[in-house]
């Protein structure tokens, strides 16, 4: 009978981490809005302005222009409004196609004027035409992740469906199995708070102690960016989690020895 009940607490113990972490994930990395929120609040948007200018800036010296050329190519605002509905295109997994006119318009005004300021009247129109491609091209390889993604989006779908199957069968399970304890319910609740709380404390050290999250590089300092404030994200979750999950338990188990006082 010991044995027995020992199976149930373990059982209701990893159904309650994988409850917990299965909503964890829905709520951040599978949820569009959080994500906006989440490059809202840590300045992605600037951050990608910023590096897109700079990457765009490597063209100028081999093109002959001067700085002049990148003048008010676009705003902030605008790749904001661009990074937002990639985002809800990848979770929704329906086409995605970035706007670039605005862009090559801004860039053709800037090319004329530099042309005409400098009386330049004869130029390699293949070499112009190169370097308008590396600025655009630069544009959409800093904001258009979709096409970088392949068909990461048809799998998050499933993924998101799978996750949501999972929460639905670990709740329920939890649920049943709590009922069936009866008498050791508020034990069965400490003991599986405590277990949650300790796997999620491990995840979250593992992680820690073996990856450098700062100084990871992936393709260019925007994707690398993202998954440096994806990762701290998630991480500062999984320890806020263990903190609650070991605090709640603590509770149960001081209520528990106070009844039996």
């Amino acid at each position: 009978m010991k044995i027995k009940k020992t199976l149930y607490f373990f059982l209701v113990s990893c159904l309650l981490t994988v409850f917990l972490s299965s909503t964890l994930l829905l709520m951040t990395l599978l949820n569009s809005r959080y994500m906006m929120k989440l490059f809202q609040k840590n300045n992605i948007y600037e951050i990608i302005a910023q590096s897109t200018l700079e990457e765009m800036h490597n063209y100028i010296y081999q093109s002959g222009f001067n700085e002049e050329v990148l003048t008010s190519l676009f705003t902030k605002e605008e790749i904001e409004k661009s990074f937002k509905e990639m985002t809800k295109s990848i979770y929704k997994n329906v086409p995605f196609v970035l706007d670039t006119k605005v862009l090559e318009r801004n860039l053709e005004k800037n090319i004329k004027i530099i042309l005409e300021k400098n009386n330049i009247m004869e130029y390699e129109e293949e070499a112009l035409n190169n370097f308008k491609k590396e600025i655009i091209d630069t544009y959409k390889n800093n904001i258009d992740l979709k096409s970088f993604l392949g068909n990461v989006p048809e799998y998050i779908v499933i993924v998101k469906n799978v996750i949501i199957t999972i929460v639905m069968i670990s709740g329920i399970g939890f649920f049943f199995i709590y009922l069936y304890l009866k008498n050791d319910r508020k034990k069965a609740i400490s003991i599986s708070l405590f277990f949650s709380g300790c796997v999620f404390f491990s995840f979250y050290f593992f992680i820690k102690a073996s990856i450098n999250i700062e100084s990871i590089q992936f393709f260019n300092e925007c994707i690398s960016k993202l998954i440096v404030v994806l990762l701290n994200n998630l991480l500062k979750q999984f320890l806020g989690i263990a903190i609650l999950c070991i605090f709640c338990g603590l509770l149960f188990c001081f209520e528990k020895k106070r009844e039996v006082l």
